[in-house]
């Protein structure tokens, strides 16, 4: 019996109560060829879990298309756009110009920061086999600081890239913090037990990304 990767439910194919959650979501491979699509991360998950994170996957694709600069993503900015501009309540998003043309469009930065929550929790489980514990408390940002500045630093000096799909489409790096490391192989880490810190950072698309910190209760100031 496997447990759901979010909330540690137990779950089961045989009584129906086991899913599949793809991380990230389907909806940014839409467009994509084949070759993009294989050997996604997909990790089980109950039903409340995975219908819940449906409003957060459509958030997060319709902001991706938005800002995408790649031809590839073509169906994602199309299908982006269709979701805004067909939807009277989506209209709050689009700011215009003294000319009338789209200025801008805005996001729910809330639901955003969830989608990176969820992709983080999604990895976490497919990397140890188990969902995050509950006394850890999991927080996100894609706003840079010196902190997220220090902390993408050591991943990407210390860990290689490891990608669901395709590294075009998405890309990350979720390991253990060990001050003063030196890791020149970049080999994946060992965790303990009650790691003080878990970083991830999380890449979509070469266009957007995230930093999200994962610390026992005893960590936060």
């Amino acid at each position: 019996m496997n447990c759901c990767y979010n909330c540690g439910k137990p779950i089961s194919k045989k009584d129906g109560t086991e899913t599949r959650e793809h991380i990230p979501a389907q909806n940014l491979f839409a467009g994509y060829s084949d070759e993009f699509k294989m050997n996604r991360i997909v990790v089980p998950a109950c039903k409340v879990c995975n219908g819940g994170s449906s409003t957060v996957d459509e958030e997060f694709r319709n902001m991706i298309g938005i800002i995408s600069n790649y031809g590839e993503q073509q169906t994602i900015s199309a299908n982006a756009a269709k979701s805004i501009i067909t939807h009277k309540k989506q209209f709050y998003r689009i700011r215009l110009d003294s000319a009338g043309s789209v200025k801008s469009v805005e996001f729910n930065k809330k639901l955003l920061l969830d989608n990176h929550i969820k992709v983080f929790r999604g990895l976490f489980y497919h990397q140890y086999k188990r969902p995050v514990p509950s006394e850890y408390k999991v927080g996100a940002s894609f706003d840079p600081t010196e902190f997220s500045g220090s902390c993408i630093r050591y991943l990407e000096e210390n860990f290689k890239w490891k990608y669901s799909g395709h590294a075009d489409v998405f890309d990350y790096i979720l390991q253990p913090f060990r001050e003063n490391l030196v890791n020149p192989d970049k080999n994946d880490i060992v965790p303990v037990e009650k790691e003080p810190f878990y970083f991830g950072l999380l890449r979509y698309n070469k266009s957007h990304a995230a930093l999200v910190v994962e610390t026992t209760s005893a960590h936060i100031q």
